[in-house]
């Protein structure tokens, strides 16, 4: 996971570089996917974690998402 994560920090910086303000969606879904990466692996990430954490991990999670999709909603970078 770690090596994804390298190739895709740079990807990000670059569009956000050359093309600013253009693949809006794509970078969304990037830097979402990159958030969320750790649910690719659930063996390794949560092999040790309590069910309690595992359990606010999650929570957090999706509190993560519903947020984005409200701020994209808001600015209206979403279908209604």
């Amino acid at each position: 996971m770690p090596g994804i994560l390298r190739a895709l920090v740079p990807a990000g910086i670059f569009f956000e570089i050359v093309f600013p303000g253009k693949f809006n969606l794509f970078c969304l879904a990037a830097y979402m996917a990159m958030g969320l990466i750790f649910l690719g692996v659930p063996e390794h990430s949560f092999s040790s974690m309590p069910a309690a954490v595992m359990a606010l991990v999650l929570v957090g999670a999706g509190l993560y998402i519903f947020s984005v999709v409200l701020l994209c909603m808001a600015k209206k970078a979403l279908p209604e």
